[in-house]
């Protein structure tokens, strides 16, 4: 008698199945909690920015503690929560609103979430990373001018790694469009949800070329 609902074994419960997984739900629900967890690191710091501003003129951090606070604040709202929860949802519902069996390259687009979440990682530790005393005045202002040389350097490669997960999320999501919707499915009648997606992607892949130069760049110079 074949059993179509095999028992749980030890991987379900550890997580191990999961974080492995290449199913296009499992994708997006690990984009989401990303994101939602980063979203709890936004709203940490913007309290403290809160308490800091309401002691003012003394405040309870100086000026550089300060304009990192407010740079984790704004990259994590940014390129940690708003991002990934963004990508989560595409991920999650558009093979379902187009009828497609499955997502478009499954393994790249889960390469794609790892890639994102070593590069927020990386984004959110770098005020913390270096000696604030390297600081110098030559990095862009792109690239996070409150931050130690180390720190510029994790943020620079937080950002590459986000531009190339992103854009390999995008190309998967972009590819089941245009190939794995269901037959007879014209553009016309694909959901409003997924066209957003679609344009978003596109816009996902082109922003990703211009930050990835930026970054790679930057980090050659370093």
């Amino acid at each position: 008698m074949n059993n179509s609902h095999p028992l749980p074994t030890w991987r379900d419960y550890a997580g191990v199945r999961l974080i492995s997984s290449t199913n296009h739900k499992d994708v997006g629900a690990l984009y989401i909690l990303l994101g939602l967890g980063i979203l709890v690191i936004a709203g940490i710091s913007t309290i403290l920015l809160g308490f800091d501003l309401a002691q003012a003129p003394i405040g309870l951090l100086d000026s550089f503690a300060h304009q990192q606070l407010a740079l984790l604040q704004s990259t994590s709202l940014l390129y940690g929560a708003a991002l990934p929860i963004t990508l989560g949802l595409a991920c999650y519902l558009l093979p379902l609103q187009v009828g497609a069996k499955r997502i478009a390259f499954p393994q790249l687009n889960a390469l794609g979430l790892w890639l994102v979440v070593g590069g927020t990682l990386l984004l959110v530790t770098s005020p913390a990373a270096g000696n604030a005393e390297t600081l110098t005045s030559e990095i862009p202002e792109t690239l996070a001018s409150p931050l130690s040389s180390q720190g510029r350097q994790f943020f620079a490669l937080g950002i590459l790694l986000v531009a190339i997960g992103s854009s390999l999320t995008s190309v998967s999501l972009l590819t089941t469009i245009a190939r794995f919707r269901a037959p007879g499915m014209v553009v016309s009648h694909i959901p409003i949800f997924s066209l957003a997606v679609g344009l978003f992607c596109f816009a996902i892949a082109i922003g990703s070329i211009v930050m990835g130069v930026i970054s790679t760049v930057f980090l050659l110079d370093a």
